[in-house]
């Protein structure tokens, strides 16, 4: 195509800018950067994207007031629950300190130093399983784990054994139960379970998942439904 010469010198000087930009977020190890405030990032909102600060505010149940706050550059509340947590029950003192979040706070690994700290915690458990459910497909909690023998129940009665294998990742330690290929092969509700080309079922297990367990019943509870209530 041909070009004409104040295109070319335009797409020239573009050229320079984001090689130049290209640079910076070198020199930063980084895949974003704003210049005009570099502590901010990119956060997803339901309308638009935008550089912005995620506030955290905790709230006094009773009298209303604004007990702690903190600033966040990540667009995520996934591991904010701890530290604000802990910041609260410091500032007001309360040993029997209750705290309630809402379902974008849901982190088992954060809930777990909360209840190590002797901080009652209410956060509701999100339905990751819903799609799966939707499909007919059975969800995680369709295995019923069996505590005295340490395996899992699958919804066709049969047995998953824990294997010797350990996930590690980011400080979480998850342990593989598996079924047996010749079970799951001509299982009857097999199209419910497994893809075609998967041999057999394997589900992993957090080695603290008792915690999780006991915190899913606890949400079911009335006094927890009216803390997410008055929270909201």
């Amino acid at each position: 195509p041909v070009v004409k010469k104040q295109n070319l010198n335009r797409l020239k000087k573009n050229k320079l800018k984001l090689s130049s930009n290209l640079r910076t977020l070198k020199e930063h190890n980084a895949t974003q950067y704003c210049k005009s405030d570099p502590d901010a990032t990119l956060m997803s909102k339901p309308a638009h994207n935008l550089m912005a600060y995620n506030t955290q505010i905790a709230v006094d149940g009773k009298y209303k007031f604004i007990v702690a706050t903190d600033i966040s550059s990540k667009g995520v509340d996934l591991d904010q629950l701890y530290p604000m947590a802990t910041q609260a029950k410091d500032i007001i003192g309360n040993e029997k300190m209750k705290l309630a979040a809402d379902a974008g706070y849901y982190n088992p690994k954060e809930i777990k130093k909360c209840v190590d700290e002797d901080i009652d915690v209410y956060v509701p458990i999100p339905d990751k399983q819903k799609q799966h459910k939707d499909k007919g497909m059975f969800a995680r909690d369709a295995f019923v784990y069996d505590e005295v023998k340490d395996c899992y129940i699958c919804p066709n009665d049969k047995v998953l054994k824990r294997r010797k294998t350990i996930y590690e990742k980011n400080g979480i330690k998850r342990l593989m139960y598996f079924g047996t290929r010749s079970e799951c092969t001509v299982c009857p509700i097999r199209s419910q379970c497994l893809p075609l080309k998967t041999p057999a079922k394997r589900l992993w297990r957090w080695e603290h998942e008792a915690l999780v367990e006991a915190h899913r019943t606890k949400m079911q509870t009335r006094k927890a439904k009216t803390m997410i209530k008055q929270r909201a």
